[in-house]
Order: C-alpha cells, then sequence, then structure tokens
C-alpha cells in the first residue's frame, strides 16, 4: 500500500496527474493512447509497466471506462503500490 511507502505519495501522484490533465475530468483508454503517440518513451514505459488494463480494475470504480480525478483519490486499490507511484513519479 501507498501508506507503507515512505518515498512516494498518492496525493502527490494524482496532484501531478491532475495539473497535466488540466481541465479534462476524466482519463480513458482513448487518452492513454494518444498519450502513449505524442508523449515521450518514457511515459509510454511508464504506462507499459503499470499496466493499462491493471490502472481501470484499480482505479475506475464504476466500471465506465472512464477514471476519474475523483476515482483515483476516493478508491482505495487506486495507486496503493509504492511500485507504481515510483514509475508515476519517475515520469511525472
Amino acid at each position: 500500500m501507498s501508506n507503507a511507502c515512505w518515498l512516494y505519495s498518492k496525493d502527490t501522484a494524482i496532484a501531478k496527474i491532475e495539473h497535466l490533465l488540466g481541465d479534462r475530468v476524466y482519463v480513458d483508454r482513448a487518452y492513454i493512447r494518444t498519450l502513449e503517440k505524442s508523449l515521450p518513451k518514457a511515459v509510454s514505459w511508464a504506462i507499459d509497466k503499470i499496466g493499462v488494463d491493471a490502472a481501470f480494475e484499480d482505479c475506475d470504480a464504476d466500471n465506465d471506462g472512464k477514471i476519474t480525478i475523483s476515482e483515483m483519490k476516493e478508491t482505495s486499490t487506486c495507486l496503493t503500490s509504492c511500485t507504481k507511484l515510483a514509475v508515476l513519479n519517475a515520469v511525472l
């Protein structure tokens, strides 16, 4: 769990994601595919390392195919892995 991860914080990662999303209110698979094509290879590496399907399983609380910031914050399984937080922080 992220609580046991003293180096990285779920709140910090979400704040970075929220900043990068700007006015966008959710992340879906189409947005992730667009990111992979338009951003540096490090982001593609991070997306592959974390796993898109795993992210949706962990974070998409209502299973609508969209991960909102509130789902990221409120879902107890979202961004709880120290490894995932480390990967996100490396590229954000």
